[in-house]
C-alpha cells in the first residue's frame, strides 16, 4: 500500500487537473494555496461550512479561529463550502471571503447530500495545498475546541497512520425502512460498519488525509464519517478512540469543559459565552467533587 500511494502521488499534476480521481476533479474557486507554506502550520482545521452559514462563520472568527498559536505550535483555520444555486448567495460568500480571506470554495453544488463529497474536497485541498503541516482536523461549526487539550495531545503522538476521534466500533446499519438513516443491503451488505471516526470533530495526520483522497473513489456512501472509516479500513489504518471527544454534547460546565478535546452542539451565543468562560477560568478554577455547574449560563459555585 505504502508503495501505491508514492505511486499516485508521484502522477498527481495540479488540483484543477490531475491524473488521479478524475471523478473528483472539482475545480478549487479560491484556494488559499499560501495558507500553509507561509505558515507551515502544526495543524490545519478545516470547517465544512455552507453559503447561508454567514453567522456561524462570523461567530467562529470570534471564538475557536482566534488560537492561532498554542503551546509553542502554529494552527490555520478555513472554511470549504460549495456553491449556492443563487447567483447573489454566491456573490455574498465572493465578498465574504475577499474581506476574511479564509473561505475555500468548490465548484459543486452545497447539499447536504454531498456532504460526503465535501469531505472528500477537504482531503484534496490537503493534499494539494497543505504539504507541510502534520495533522488536519476536519470539524464541524458547532464543535467548541479546547486547544490545549488538543494540542497537548497530538505533540506526543504519531506522525504518520494516525487518526484520533470518538470512534465508533460494531455500529450496525439502520434496517428499519421507517427510519431516516435507513440503509438498505445494496447500500451496505454488511451487518456492521468498520470503525469510523464520529463526524462532527476527527484529527488525522496529513499522510491519511492524502491516503483517502487518493483511494477514494466514486461510489460515495452517504453518511461521509461511515465513508472516512470504509477508507481507513481499505488503507489499513485503525483509528484511536479518545473519549474526551464530546461527540453527544454532554459537557458544558467549565470543569467539564476543561477535561474535553471537543464538545458538539454548541451554537450561536453559547459557543461565544462558553468559549470566553473556558478562556477567563480554565487556568484559575480548581475542579473537585465540590464543584458543580448552577445553571445553563455556565456559573459556577461550591457546594457547603
Amino acid at each position: 500500500m505504502t508503495l501505491l500511494w508514492h505511486k499516485l502521488r508521484d502522477n498527481v499534476c495540479d488540483a484543477n487537473n490531475h491524473s488521479v480521481n478524475l471523478h473528483f476533479n472539482y475545480t478549487f474557486i479560491t484556494t488559499h494555496s499560501s495558507k500553509c507554506s507561509e505558515h507551515q502550520p502544526f495543524l490545519v482545521l478545516i470547517t465544512p461550512s455552507s453559503t447561508e452559514k454567514d453567522k456561524e462563520r462570523g461567530i467562529l472568527r470570534q471564538t475557536r479561529m482566534r488560537n492561532k498559536v498554542v503551546q509553542g505550535k502554529k494552527i490555520v483555520h478555513v472554511f470549504l463550502i460549495g456553491k449556492s444555486d443563487s447567483t447573489e448567495v454566491n456573490a455574498n460568500v465572493i465578498k465574504e471571503n475577499e474581506k476574511y480571506d479564509d473561505i475555500i470554495i468548490v465548484d459543486f453544488n452545497d447539499t447536504y447530500v454531498n456532504m460526503t463529497l465535501k469531505t472528500i474536497m477537504i482531503w484534496k485541498w490537503a493534499t494539494y495545498f497543505c504539504v507541510d503541516t502534520t495533522y488536519v482536523m476536519k470539524v464541524d461549526d458547532d464543535v467548541l475546541v479546547n486547544f490545549k487539550n488538543l494540542v497537548g495531545t497530538l505533540i506526543t503522538a504519531p506522525k504518520t497512520r494516525y487518526v484520533l476521534a470518538d470512534v465508533h466500533m460494531n455500529t450496525k446499519p439502520l434496517r428499519d425502512k421507517k427510519m431516516k438513516w435507513y440503509v438498505s443491503f445494496e447500500e451496505w451488505p454488511h451487518n456492521v460498519y468498520p470503525p469510523y471516526p464520529n463526524g462532527p470533530a476527527y484529527v488525522m495526520s496529513r499522510d491519511v488525509a492524502q491516503g483517502i483522497f487518493l483511494s477514494a473513489r466514486q461510489e460515495l456512501f452517504r453518511f461521509e464519517d461511515v465513508y472516512v472509516g470504509i477508507q481507513l479500513q481499505s488503507l489499513g489504518i485503525v483509528p484511536t478512540h479518545d473519549s474526551r471527544f464530546d461527540s453527544m454534547g454532554k459537557k458544558r460546565s467549565i470543569c467539564e469543559l476543561k477535561q474535553v478535546v471537543t464538545s458538539n452542539w454548541v451554537y450561536g451565543d453559547q459557543m461565544l459565552r462558553l468559549t470566553r468562560n473556558l478562556e477567563e477560568w480554565e487556568e484559575y478554577l480548581k475542579c473537585d467533587d465540590n464543584t458543580y455547574l448552577v445553571d445553563d449560563t455556565n456559573m459556577i459555585a461550591i457546594k457547603n
